[in-house]
């Protein structure tokens, strides 16, 4: 069997307009992503083997067709800010996006909104404390992730991209990377402390997946 090395990655081609990026990360379950501008990666333990990886993508084939007819529709539809998004909220427009960037007003009101966000999640963590403070938040612009954390350098980043979200879904982010301070994993564990603040997590993650990151 062939087994992943260290940094190997492949594409698999699903049809000829559509493949898979394969790349080898510390995690412990292979993990499908549909990222909003129409790409598909495929995270996979270090020890994966490629059939077993081929087997898995072939396996969630009518998913992936379905999730990538969805970001079709997206796409399709004028694109403006919901008016419950964290930044609509603020008074802020899709004209603070361009191709430079985002402006100083938009990093500035959601920077704001996310260490308050963090704040008042830091109480579910009284019990097991975690090594971290709103000072140690930073904003960043990213193309496949709504937020990271680094457990080495006690950070959290969140994507500028999440303000165009409503606050639910906010609060879901902010709660989800906090949580990686426990527990490294996705496992029963980690979404069992998110389950426990959050009960409702599930439906906010559906509502976040038709907010564009880009």
């Amino acid at each position: 069997m062939a087994v992943l090395a260290q940094g190997e990655w492949f594409s698999y081609p699903l049809d000829e307009k559509t493949s898979v990026s394969v790349v080898r990360k510390r995690i412990k379950t292979l993990r499908l992503r549909i990222n909003l501008h129409g790409s598909v990666s495929c995270s996979v333990p270090w020890l994966t083997t490629k059939n077993a990886v081929i087997t898995f993508i072939e396996s969630r084939r009518k998913w992936i067709e379905k999730s990538l007819a969805q970001v079709k529709s997206i796409e399709e539809k004028p694109q403006s800010l919901r008016p419950d998004s964290g930044a609509a909220l603020e008074g802020l427009t899709l004209a603070d996006f361009s191709a430079k960037g985002y402006s100083k007003a938009w990093k500035y009101a959601a920077l704001k909104n996310f260490s308050a966000t963090a704040l008042r999640f830091l109480p579910c963590f009284l019990e097991k404390p975690i090594p971290f403070t709103c000072g140690q938040l930073k904003g960043r612009a990213m193309k496949s992730l709504w937020g990271s954390c680094n457990r080495r350098t006690n950070i959290v980043t969140l994507n500028w991209a999440l303000f165009a979200a409503p606050q639910a879904c906010i609060d879901y982010v902010v709660l989800h990377e906090l949580t990686h301070f426990l527990y490294l994993y996705h496992d029963k564990q980690f979404y069992g402390f998110i389950a426990r603040w959050m009960p409702d997590y599930k439906e906010r993650i559906k509502i976040l997946k038709t907010i564009r990151m880009e």
